[in-house]
């Protein structure tokens, strides 16, 4: 998917291939910090069905935010 989405993001007005190394590089980062927030922070303060219940809320509105939704009404 890398080196098709990539050439997909340049077909963009005003991205270069910064932003794209953004585009890949931010969500691993943000993986890293989260999984180690898991650990340290969040299970101390709340119970741990209560993360899971939050994950998969999260989870379930990005997935309804690939794409066009007639469900949400976004615009292409």
């Amino acid at each position: 998917m890398g080196p098709v989405m990539s050439l997909h993001l340049l077909s963009y007005e005003g991205f270069d291939e910064f932003w794209v190394g953004v585009y890949f590089g931010v969500p691993p980062i943000i993986y890293i910090l989260n999984g180690l927030m898991v650990a340290f922070v969040y299970c101390k303060l709340i119970n741990r069905r209560l993360i899971v219940l939050i994950g998969m809320s999260f989870f379930s509105l990005a997935i309804l935010c690939i794409g066009t939704s007639p469900f949400l009404g976004l615009p292409d």
